[in-house]
Formats: C-alpha cells, sequence, structure tokens
C-alpha cells in the first residue's frame, strides 16, 4: 500500500508549488531603436547589388514586426478582458476583435513580404531610384507597430481614447 501512495503524494507536492499571482503584471514598452544602421545595411547592399542581402534585411524586419505585433495582440487581449470583467459575452468580443486586427495586420504584413520578393526579382536593386524606394519601404514597414498598437488601443477602449483627443483637440482653449 506504501508503494501505491508515494508517487501520488509525489504528485501532490510537485502541484503545490504553483503560486497563482492576483496583482496585474507591470507593462513594460520596449522599443527598438536601430538608429540608422539599418537603413546604412540596406543602401550599402543596395549600392553593392546585392539583392538578396537586401531581401533579407526587409524580410528579417517583417518578421520582427509579426512577432511585436503578435506579442501586443495578446498583451491587449489580456488588458481588454481585465477591462470588462468577468461578463464571457464581453470577454469573447474583446478577444475576437483584438485577434481580428492582429490577424489583419499579420496578412498585410505577409503580403508585404511576397510584394517585396516580387519587386526584387523583377528589378534589380542597383536601378535608379530603387534605393529611395526600398528605404521608403522600410520606413513605412517601422511603423506598423505603432499604426497596430493604436488600433488594438481603439479595440479595447470602444474608441474612447481616440474619442478623448478629438474633443481635447478641437480647438477650444480654456484660461
Amino acid at each position: 500500500m506504501n508503494k501505491i501512495l508515494f508517487p501520488l503524494s509525489g504528485l501532490i507536492l510537485s502541484t503545490a508549488a504553483f503560486i497563482i499571482q492576483e496583482e496585474p503584471l507591470e507593462q513594460i514598452e520596449v522599443r527598438v531603436n536601430y538608429g540608422d544602421e539599418l537603413e546604412t545595411l540596406l543602401t550599402g547592399a543596395v549600392r553593392d547589388g546585392r539583392s538578396r542581402e537586401v531581401e533579407d534585411i526587409l524580410i528579417a524586419e517583417i518578421e520582427s514586426i509579426e512577432g511585436r505585433v503578435r506579442n501586443r495582440g495578446f498583451f491587449y487581449m489580456g488588458e481588454g478582458v481585465k477591462l470588462r470583467g468577468t461578463d464571457v459575452g464581453a470577454t469573447r468580443e474583446i478577444i475576437d476583435s483584438v485577434k481580428e486586427q492582429m490577424v489583419d495586420t499579420i496578412h498585410r504584413l505577409e503580403l508585404a513580404k511576397y510584394e517585396i520578393k516580387l519587386l526584387l526579382k523583377e528589378i534589380p536593386v542597383t536601378e535608379p531610384g530603387m534605393e529611395e524606394t526600398l528605404l521608403d519601404i522600410l520606413t513605412s514597414l517601422r511603423d506598423v507597430p505603432t499604426y497596430t498598437e493604436l488600433k488594438y488601443r481603439d479595440v479595447i477602449t470602444d474608441g474612447f481614447e481616440l474619442k478623448i483627443q478629438d474633443v481635447t483637440d478641437n480647438g477650444i482653449s480654456r484660461k
């Protein structure tokens, strides 16, 4: 009988190690700033005609952005659920709404990868104007996380934050 209870007591002891934390976790915003380094790498690859390196730089940036978009999406799902409380319908609505924005953004980033690959196959990177075009693409890609963050915030607050901004930016000044 002792042999039967011994494995069970080990199981009970190991499950007793779980700790549930009731406090909300502190939000830490991390922004990655390459400065001009990524632009310099991209420009150097373009000028040297290294199409594969240009593609690798842009695709890697997109994949990095996809990861940030997913991470922030799940964060906002959690925050939205906290704001709405225990209502199952409201919880489902928040999760579905944030997920919809996240999936849409990821889909657009996947399309961007495809378009970049097509562009680099059809036009040599050394063509006049290509350097500026590729730098513009990089700049546009870097705006995606900020724009997506705004969409997430809009979803979990039902546009409340934007409405406040509209009211405060209406040109009326108080003295």
